[in-house]
């Protein structure tokens, strides 16, 4: 994965992975939602979300502690 561009104000990065840009929000309630997404196998899936909310650089950049 590799980090785009990071909007702290509106709560969204835009992320390359698997060959595509995503959009990734994160909602005050602590959901994540990553467009486009149906496109990725189960694995695929779970190692993205795995490596955003591992990511330090968007944790610090949204001023979030912990995704967990």
């Amino acid at each position: 994965m590799k980090i785009i561009e990071i909007k702290g104000a509106e709560n969204r990065v835009v992320v390359e992975a698997f060959g595509k840009q995503r959009v990734v929000d994160f909602s005050d309630n602590g959901d994540i939602d990553i467009e486009p997404f149906d496109d990725l196998a189960d694995d695929e899936a779970i190692q993205l979300f795995d490596e955003i909310t591992e990511s330090e650089e968007i944790a610090a950049a949204l001023d979030v502690d912990s995704f967990n």
